[in-house]
Parts: C-alpha cells; structure tokens; sequence
C-alpha cells in the first residue's frame, strides 16, 4: 500500500515539477524558513549528500535560494522563493487528496492507529539499518 500511495503521489506532484523529496523539504522550510541544509538533512533523516542534490533540485525549479549562514561562513541557509510558498499549499492539497484516497474509509481513530502504526514500523526498521 506504500508503494502504491508513494507512486500515486509522486505522478500528481509531478504536475508541479516535485517529487515526493522534494515536497518534503519544502515542508520542512514552511514550518522553519532558513534551515541550514545540514539542519535539514538531519530533520529528514537523508544523507547530507542527498540533501544537497535535493536543494540543488529545488533552487534549479526556482523554489528555494541558497544563502550563506550569517554566523557560520562553512553554511548555507536555505529559503524558500515566492514560488515555493506558492506551490507548497497546492502540493499540500495534492498529499490530503491521496491520503483520502488511501485512508478515506477509515474513522479518525482508525487513521490515527493506523498512522501510529507505521510509524512505530518505520522507527523499527530505521533502527534495524542504521541512519543512512
């Protein structure tokens, strides 16, 4: 079922030019704006080498602009453009529309068991690789 929510959301966000990655760490720059992209690679939890070719990515579509840190000159800041604050609520809707679809049957309390669920099975697994 992961699979296929997975593939299902990554076909829609690709009206937008994002993937599901790439949604993720504009997501993460809504809650925070101007992380560093080693703050942001440790809060998604990929590789610090991944992040950089997933801000490369963005800043290539125009949704985020690299900054140097004020404090720390070894750092970039990453903030979000005007055009990743426009597309976030959009790619947003797009996520609520493929969980209704996948968990549209459930109750609220079934959905929150349910998402309990995999979350406890993906920190179970997570600490059976090791952080990658």
């Amino acid at each position: 079922m992961g699979q296929r929510a997975g593939r299902r959301f990554a076909t829609s966000l690709k009206a937008l030019d994002l993937t599901p990655p790439r949604f993720g760490v504009l997501n993460q720059l809504a809650s925070q704006d101007g992380q560093t992209q080693q703050d942001l690679a440790d809060v998604l939890s990929v590789h610090r080498n991944v992040m950089v070719g997933l801000i490369d990515e963005l800043e290539r579509h125009g949704f985020v602009e690299r900054h140097r840190h004020p404090s720390d000159r070894r750092a970039y800041e990453v903030r979000m453009t005007d055009k990743g604050q426009r597309v976030l609520p959009e790619a947003q809707r797009m996520a609520d529309e493929n969980d209704e679809f996948f968990l549209g049957g459930l109750t609220e309390k079934e959905r929150v068991a349910f998402m309990r669920m995999l979350k406890s099975r993906s920190a179970i697994e997570h600490d059976q690789m090791g952080s990658w």
